[in-house]
């Protein structure tokens, strides 16, 4: 050990002063040869012990004896147990200095530190951690703890992923991803992870919950309330009473007690399905607040306050939960009743009626925060002062419903002059009385939102962006409430817009009490007010805009102008659904008004929905074959579409009805740019680009320069567009420089530095902020009139003269900062080490058949580049040499349909020499174990060991590239892969008509990663097959994708069994009891084709290297037949 601060002696002393543990003294008194050991030993017996302060009597002196960082972490440990965090942590820190290579230290340390809520700290030393050691889980898993509590959720699920590329069934990082998933908004991503948790861990009853509000909130009622149950197993929800829990039997002659639980709003959106029980007595236990409401209700017998009563056996025959009846009644989304429920008592509403004023003004009751204990409740309660600034309105007053404010917030309603009687309110049934006598409930996410909407009150319910589940995902109306209108947030925790939402509905509204009087000084001039509307508008003064719309509303008999102009206002706040609303009303009342159908084109555009926006803009032309303007935005959606003829075709429409129509004009060129048309767009892109604002206009007092030389003459050029303009076109300077004088050269400042040492000017100058020329010049030329003046077209670009680069000063700054100096620099687009680039290299080499070529670099940069799974191997990687003697390990680094088309090798391996052990995934053990081709089979491991005794390693992926395979030399298959008899039997009983074709059909894949997106179909584009008479379709689909089906299974002859798939034997079965496979580029299309089977394989525009590029058959399976698309994302063709 390194000796420390005091000497063997001192240490000797300190240790029998100050720890009096008998252990320890005897073993002063009879020291040993191992004497520090065996103080250690005492020191671990005293840990087990949860004896932590005598345990850090011996570290303190043992760490100041010996310079070791496992002592002090021990130290630290004990500190930690005793929770002296302080101390704790500075052990750590002292461990760690003595040691930067353990990550466990690090590891532990972040630990302390995300218990003291050090978040920051923490991230940075499990980062540490996970560097040190790339394979430790836990480092991993705490690090995307750290992240989710600071709400970095992207690097929360970046860190979960990493736990799970190493241990693939480490629920708890399925489940977390879940919930980051759900955070980001992916639900389905987080509900495809709850389930494999509950497939790894079936009693984890969080999961089962977070799966069921998934599903609620999906609107998929029966199967969520049915996983809802699992909420009574929550520590929370648990109540105990001594009688039997209802589960649906007959309740005639029965007494039945149902209970509340969870916040108010619950029971008052339950307490519906009470009315549709039937039983002799019903008793429903609530709070204290709700009795008096509750006791109201004619269908409930008895109502019982929460803790106010001992149950005994005998009280009643059944008891359950309100929150369970919706499962137990079997109720869906379709069959919830909206109908009103509640009403306030008179006498108690005649009393508040009176507190209220008696103006005309229209009263609203507003409620801006939830119960603070909620766990949603900082997304969902929202800041009282910002949302009082949108519903200042002369004609509207405001009262407050929010209980047990503070001082603060008092102070800042007063300063609205929310009127506040919450003094008054004792339970539920003086907030109904109160809520009886207001016009209209604004409320966030709380128990007034439902009691108002209960009673049938007009309610607007502001939402946060990932909503409670029963307002379910979109939509403004509510299934459980028809008053209630909801406003939800489009962006996460950014309430303005949903605000400036609700002023416009609320002025709106108010529009109803404009008095149409307005007309008593003669007729109202309403081409005026519109062109008032316009300005407004112009000038973004959306209010002023829209007092003036509300008046036309009133006034105008044929408004369809007002309502086009309401319509822009709506979609002005991205609020594209009352937009649309108000478009199509404009429509209705002037079916011909191209106004509001070219505006409600351009918010279809606007939602991509770009195929809708072209048919409206096609109609807008044909309505008016003189609008310019429908012309154009027909012509741009075209372009956006990558239409260019049509485009082309509509500009040109738009500029002979104006040829001074800039827009138009510009757009033009920039499609003849697009095409490559250089030498004809050059001018027209320049003149009409000024003319349409997209660049700079800046005065000279002199000449423009046309392209002469101008010998013994100043010529200043200068740029007027963007920075990556400039950068692309500086290569013309040299080309100036060639035609005469000098050249001196303009530039945004922080371009300076990097293009001042370049040719092609005599001097540089910065562009400064009032765009003023300060230099004496006689001609000036804008950097973008370059390719004009030298008549450029695609072939006679020319090349930089010389270099941009970076001075040595500043590019030595930054190779000093460069973290890992030895690994790629991606960015560096010529570097030979730039693996991604090498990688897909050898992909396009593979995808034209150059197979001989690209196999090599095809292995080699697939690991660099991340593509293939790097594992770790102590002994050598085998060659293609001759081994007989020895044991040869290979496995997979790829997916399973790799493994399926690569097994065929095994045979060619065996035959050069020993014992071939080969790995592969567990779901392919039982249908790979009876191939030919190696001695032993093992499944591979969560943690990816090697169990087995080897002396040598290949993986499969490397296989071709050993037998230096060609298209001509691909191996056949030695043995076939089939499904054992008892299995296959099993799936051809399942069979329901035998005597039908069968086609098994895929239609989509794993979706990771990204890239193989674009290899997916989707059911509706199999429709046309659906059709076909005299057939019977199977889906051997997996994953949440296959829950589609249940909406097709009705209308067609398609049988799913994929819920019982247990694995590849079980798929291979299905697959040979069947007469045609139709399926992507998955597994399913390997294993049938290596099964021999007819297989028809659907391939996207760009396919995966195996299939090449256009042939319809392939070498590597016999029975499979290719059909590929014709062009991107179109399937509709190689359907038919």
């Amino acid at each position: 050990m390194n000796q420390a601060s005091i000497t063997y002696g001192e240490f000797i002393n300190e240790l029998q002063t100050a720890v009096k543990i008998p252990l320890v003294q005897e073993l002063i008194a009879n020291p040993g040869e191992s004497f520090v050991n065996d103080l250690l030993e005492i020191v671990d017996s005293l840990i087990a012990e949860n004896k932590f302060a005598d345990a850090e009597d011996i570290l303190l002196i043992l760490t100041a004896t010996f310079n070791e960082p496992e002592l002090y972490s021990a130290l630290a440990l004990v500190q930690k147990k005793q929770n002296k965090l302080a101390e704790s942590k500075v052990s750590y820190e002292k461990s760690i200095a003595r040691n930067e290579k353990l990550y466990k230290l690090y590891y532990n340390y972040g630990v302390l530190l995300y218990e003291m809520k050090d978040y920051e700290e923490a991230i940075e030393s499990f980062k540490k951690s996970s560097e040190l050691n790339p394979f430790c889980e836990l480092c991993f898993y705490n690090l995307g703890n750290s992240y989710r509590e600071i709400e970095d959720y992207q690097k929360a699920k970046e860190a979960y992923e990493n736990v799970l590329n190493i241990n693939p069934d480490y629920k708890e990082a399925v489940y977390n991803l879940g919930v980051i998933e759900e955070y980001l908004g992916n639900r389905n991503e987080a509900l495809k992870n709850y389930n494999k948790t509950i497939e790894l861990d079936f009693n984890n009853v969080q999961a089962h919950w977070n799966k069921s509000l998934l599903l609620l909130q999906n609107g998929n009622y029966e199967e969520g309330f049915d996983e809802y149950e699992w909420r009574l197993l929550k520590k929370e929800f648990k109540r105990y009473f001594p009688f039997p829990v209802w589960k649906g039997e007959g309740l005639t002659n029965k007494k039945i007690l149902i209970y509340c639980e969870q916040g108010f709003g619950d029971a008052i959106q339950f307490v519906r399905f009470v009315k549709l029980i039937k039983a002799k007595h019903i008793a429903v236990e609530c709070r204290k607040e709700l009795q008096p409401l509750f006791s109201s209700f004619e269908f409930i017998n008895e109502v019982i306050i929460r803790d106010s009563k001992i149950y005994k056996a005998g009280d009643y025959d059944f008891t359950v939960s309100i929150m369970s009846l919706p499962h137990l009644l079997k109720i869906n989304l379709a069959e919830i009743s909206n109908e009103i429920y509640i009403k306030a008592d008179e006498k108690k509403s005649e009393e508040w009626k009176a507190r209220l004023s008696d103006s005309n003004k229209l009263k609203i009751g507003i409620v801006w925060a939830g119960n603070p204990e909620h766990q949603n409740d900082k997304h969902r309660s929202i800041n009282v002062e910002s949302f009082l600034s949108y519903l200042q309105n002369e004609k509207a007053e405001i009262y407050n419903l929010q209980l047990n404010i503070n001082k603060e917030t008092k102070s800042i309603i007063n300063k609205f002059d929310v009127l506040n009687f919450t003094d008054n309110i004792k339970d539920f049934s003086d907030t109904a009385a109160f809520i009886q006598n207001l016009d209209l409930i604004i409320s966030v996410d709380t128990s007034i939102a439902h009691l108002a909407g209960a009673m049938g009150k007009e309610t607007w319910a502001l939402l946060p962006f990932n909503p409670d589940w029963r307002w379910l995902l979109d939509g403004e109306d509510s299934p459980w409430y028809k008053s209630v209108k909801l406003f939800r947030q489009k962006n996460k925790d950014e309430w303005n817009e949903v605000f400036q939402n609700v002023r416009l509905n609320l002025e709106q509204k108010l529009s109803s009490n404009i008095s149409s009087a307005i007309n008593e000084n003669g007729k109202m001039n309403f081409k005026k007010k519109y062109s008032e509307i316009e300005k407004f508008i112009n000038n973004n003064e959306l209010n002023e805009a829209l007092k003036e719309i509300e008046i036309l509303l009133v006034n105008d008999p044929l408004p369809y102008k007002a309502f086009n102009y309401l319509g822009i206002l709506f979609s002005r706040t991205k609020n594209y659904v009352k937009a649309e609303e108000y478009f199509l009303k404009a429509m209705n009342l002037k079916p011909d008004f191209t106004d509001a159908l070219s505006n409600l084109a351009i918010i279809y555009f606007e939602q991509n929905r770009i195929e809708e926006s072209i048919e409206l803009h096609k109609k807008s032309v044909e309505i008016n074959k003189t609008n310019l303007k429908s012309y154009f935005n027909l012509a741009y959606a075209y372009q956006e579409y990558s239409e260019i003829e049509k485009a082309e075709e509509n500009y040109k429409a738009a500029v002979k009805l104006n040829p001074n129509f800039a827009d138009a004009q510009f757009n033009l060129a920039l499609l003849k740019l697009l095409k490559g048309e250089y030498t004809q767009a050059w001018k027209a892109y320049n003149d009409w680009a000024f003319l349409s604002g997209n660049r700079t206009i800046r005065n000279f007092s002199k000449q423009k320069w046309s392209g002469e030389n101008f010998s013994g003459k100043k010529l200043y050029v200068y740029p007027d567009q963007g920075m990556g303009d400039v950068i692309q076109l500086v290569r013309y300077l040299s080309l100036v420089k060639e035609r005469g004088g000098e050249v001196i050269f303009e530039c945004q400042p922080v371009l300076y530095n990097l293009l001042k040492n370049i040719t092609g000017f005599d001097k540089i100058v910065k562009t400064n902020s009032n765009l003023e020329i300060t230099e004496d010049y006689d001609l000036h030329i804008p950097l973008q009139n370059l390719p004009e003046i030298f008549n450029t077209s695609l072939e006679t670009i020319p090349n930089y003269t010389s270099v941009i680069k970076p001075s040595e000063e500043i590019n030595q700054k930054w190779q000093n900062k460069i973290v890992n100096p030895q690994n790629y620099k991606i960015g560096v687009k010529l570097n030979p080490n730039f693996a991604d680039a090498q990688f897909n290299l050898a992909l396009l080499k593979l995808l034209k058949g150059e197979y001989t070529q690209a196999w090599k670099a095809y292995n080699d940069w697939a690991f660099l580049s991340g593509n293939r799974t790097i594992r770790n191997f102590s002994k050598q990687k085998w060659s293609g040499e001759n081994f007989s003697g020895k044991k040869l390990y290979v496995y997979p680094d790829q997916g399973m349909g790799d493994v399926i088309q690569l097994v065929r090798y095994l045979s060619l391996v065996k035959e050069r020499g020993g014992e071939v052990i080969f790995e592969c995934q567990p779901v392919l053990y039982n249908l790979l174990k009876n191939i030919t081709g190696f001695d032993k089979i093992v499944k591979t491991n969560s943690n990816l060991e090697i169990t087995e005794d080897y002396d040598l390693h290949i993986p499969l992926q490397n296989l071709p590239e050993i037998f230096n395979t060609s298209l001509e030399t691909i191996p056949n298959y030695t043995s076939v892969i089939k499904p054992s008899e008892e299995i296959n039997q099993k799936w051809q009983n399942k069979i329901v008509n035998p005597q039908n074709y069968k086609i098994g059909f895929v239609w989509t894949g794993n979706p990771y990663p990204p890239i193989n997106k674009k290899r997916h179909a989707s059911l509706n584009d199999f429709i046309s097959l659906f059709e076909l008479n005299g057939i019977d379709f199977y889906s051997l689909q997996i994953g949440e994708e296959a829950e589609l089906l249940k909406y097709y299974k009705e209308r067609y002859s398609i049988y799913d069994f994929t819920n019982e798939i247990e694995s590849f034997e079980d798929t291979a079965a299905i697959i040979n009891n069947l007469d045609l496979i139709i399926t992507i580029d998955t597994s399913v299309a390997h294993l049938a084709g290596a099964m021999n089977k007819k297989v028809f394989t659907l391939l996207p525009f760009i396919p995966d290297w195996r299939w090449g590029l256009k042939a319809s058959a392939t070498p590597w399976y016999s029975s499979m037949k290719l059909f590929r698309q014709k062009e991107r994302g179109n399937w509709d063709t190689v359907i038919s």
